[in-house]
C-alpha cells in the first residue's frame, strides 16, 4: 500500500515538473518575443532623438547667428572696435542682458588678431586655452561650431564687425557663445511625446573647438536596455570622421502599451498546461499505475546491485580531475604575471582595448604618458585620449574600426596629440593587432577579446 502511494506522488511530482518546465518555456518565448519588440521600438525612439537633437541644434545655431548679425552690423559696435569704449560694454553686455539672450560667452576681436574684449558667464575651466583657440583663426574668417572647455559644451557663431549699412571695411570679428540648452530635455520629451531625461557627458580635461563649416552629423551609438528605462547614447562626427568627445545619453522609459496582452496569454498557457497534468495523473492512475510501479521496482533492483562500485570509481576520478584544474589554475596565474612585469618593463605604449574601444589593459609607461589613472582609463575609449593630428593620416576611430571591426592588421607612422596634453604633438609608430578570429564555440566569448595596440614614441 505504501510502495502503490509512493509511486502515485512520484508520477504526480513527474507531471508538475513537465507542466512547471513547459510554463517556463513558454513565459521565456513571450518575454523574449516582448524584449525584442521593445528594443526595436527603443531604437526607433533612438534614432528619433537623433534627428531631433540635430534640429535643435540647427535651430540653436540658426537664433544665434541671428544675434551675431546684429550686434556685429551696429554702428555702435563698430566704433567701439574703433575707440574701445567702456560704456559700449557696460550698457550692452551686462550679466543681466547676456543672461536675458542665452548668451554665455562674448568675444572681441580686431581685424589684426588682438582680443579686444572676452567675457564668460559661466566658471571655465581655461579661458586662456579658450581663446587661444579662437585666436588661431584668422581674423577675416567667420566660422561656427562647438567649444569644449571645463567639462561644458558651448556653440558658438562668429560674424565679421561692419556699419549697419555695411558700407566700412570690416574692422573686426564677434563670436558668442551659447551653452546646451538648459531646457533641452523639455524640448525632447515634447518632440517625442514621452517623457524622458538628457545627460551631457564631457571630458572634464578637454578644451578644444570643433568647427561645423564644412558639415557635421549626429549618430546613435549604442542602446542598452536597463531597470525600467533605457539607455542611447549619442555622439557627433565632423564630415571628415573625427568623432566629438562629448555624448548625451538619453534616458527614456521602456515601451509598456499592450502590456495586458501577453500577461494574459501566459494565464492562459499556465492554466491549460495545468489542467492537461492534472488529467494525465487522473488517467495514469486509473489505467497503467501498476504495470509502470512493477517497471520501476525492476529496474531499481537491478541498478542497486551494480551502482556502488561505479560511484566510487566515479568519485576517484573527480578527485584526479580537480587536482589538475588546480595545478594548471597555479600555472595560469604564474604566466599572467609575469607577462605583467614584462609588458612593464618595456619603453613603448601597450594598451588592450576591448570591442567598444574601451581600455582594458595600459602598462606602466601607458599610464604615465596618458597622465589619467589607471581606474579612469577602464572606463575611457581610446579616441577621448589622443587625436592623430596629420591630415594625411586617418583618426584613431578609423584605428579603431578596421582593428575591432575589420579584424585587420594597423600599422603607420603619424603626429598625435594629447587631449589632457593639446600644446603638445608627438610623432609616433602605431603597431594594432586584432582580437583573435576564434572558432565557432568562442564566438560567444567575442566581448571579451580584445585588440592590442603598440605605440612608440619618434622624438
Amino acid at each position: 500500500m505504501m510502495m502503490s502511494q509512493s509511486m502515485e506522488s512520484k508520477i504526480g511530482w513527474h507531471l508538475l515538473s513537465f507542466a512547471a518546465v513547459t510554463i517556463a518555456i513558454a513565459v521565456t518565448v513571450i518575454s523574449v518575443t516582448i524584449w525584442f519588440d521593445n528594443r526595436e521600438r527603443e531604437e526607433l525612439f533612438a534614432h528619433q532623438f537623433s534627428d531631433i537633437l540635430k534640429n535643435l541644434v540647427d535651430n540653436n545655431f540658426f537664433q544665434l547667428q541671428l544675434l551675431t548679425n546684429d550686434f556685429a552690423y551696429w554702428d555702435d559696435m563698430y566704433q567701439f572696435v574703433e575707440q574701445q569704449n567702456a560704456k559700449f560694454i557696460a550698457s550692452n553686455f551686462s550679466d543681466a542682458s547676456l543672461e536675458s539672450s542665452l548668451i554665455h560667452g562674448v568675444i572681441i576681436q580686431s581685424d589684426s588678431g588682438s582680443i579686444l574684449f572676452f567675457k564668460a558667464l559661466l566658471n571655465e575651466h581655461s579661458p586662456v586655452q579658450t581663446l587661444n583657440l579662437f585666436r588661431s583663426t584668422p581674423p577675416s574668417e567667420t566660422d561656427f561650431g562647438l567649444l569644449i572647455s571645463g567639462g561644458q559644451i558651448f556653440i558658438y557663431t562668429s560674424q565679421l564687425i561692419s556699419n549697419s549699412n555695411r558700407t566700412q571695411e570690416t574692422n573686426g570679428k564677434l563670436v558668442l557663445l551659447r551653452r546646451a540648452v538648459p531646457e533641452l530635455s523639455q524640448q525632447i520629451a515634447k518632440s517625442l511625446g514621452v517623457e524622458v531625461r538628457v545627460q551631457l557627458t564631457v571630458p572634464s580635461f578637454v578644451t578644444a573647438r570643433y568647427s561645423f563649416s564644412d558639415g557635421y552629423y549626429i549618430a546613435l551609438q549604442q542602446i542598452t536596455s536597463m531597470e525600467g528605462v533605457s539607455e542611447a547614447v549619442i555622439v557627433s562626427y565632423m564630415n571628415n570622421g573625427t568623432m566629438i568627445p562629448a555624448k548625451v545619453t538619453l534616458l527614456l522609459p521602456k515601451y509598456s502599451a499592450a502590456i495586458w496582452e501577453p500577461i494574459l496569454l501566459i494565464a492562459v498557457i499556465i492554466i491549460g498546461v495545468l489542467a492537461m497534468s492534472l488529467l494525465t495523473w487522473l488517467l495514469m492512475r486509473k489505467q497503467i499505475i501498476k504495470p509502470l510501479k512493477l517497471l520501476l521496482h525492476y529496474l531499481t533492483t537491478s541498478a542497486s546491485q551494480t551502482q556502488a562500485p561505479k560511484a566510487l570509481g566515479q568519485l576517484q576520478e573527480l578527485g584526479q580531475v580537480l587536482a589538475e584544474f588546480k595545478a594548471i589554475q597555479t600555472s595560469l596565474q604564474r604566466q599572467n604575471q609575469h607577462h605583467q612585469e614584462l609588458l612593464n618593463s618595456i619603453t613603448d605604449i601597450v594598451v588592450t582595448v576591448n570591442q567598444h574601444g574601451h581600455i582594458q589593459f595600459a602598462n606602466k609607461q601607458a599610464v604615465e604618458w596618458l597622465a589619467i589613472d589607471l581606474q579612469q582609463l577602464s572606463a575611457v575609449s581610446l579616441d577621448y585620449l589622443i587625436e592623430c593630428t596629420d591630415p594625411n593620416q586617418k583618426p584613431v576611430a578609423a584605428w579603431l574600426h578596421t582593428l575591432l571591426r575589420q579584424r585587420q592588421q594597423i600599422s603607420t607612422k603619424t603626429h598625435i596629440r594629447l587631449y589632457a596634453r593639446p600644446q603638445q604633438h608627438y610623432l609616433v609608430a602605431v603597431t594594432g593587432y586584432p582580437p583573435n578570429q576564434g572558432t565557432d564555440e568562442d564566438s560567444d566569448r567575442d566581448e571579451q577579446l580584445a585588440a592590442v595596440i603598440i605605440i612608440s614614441l619618434l622624438d
